[in-house]
């Protein structure tokens, strides 16, 4: 599964605010 890709739930969790942050940012330059 996917959270092979992360060493442990900390990474998980990590790896999931950067794709919310990533996404936050491409909704903020498609406003603008």
């Amino acid at each position: 599964g996917t959270s092979e890709m992360y060493s442990g739930t900390s990474g998980m969790e990590n790896g999931i605010a950067s794709v919310k942050t990533n996404a936050a940012d491409a909704a903020l330059d498609d406003n603008s």
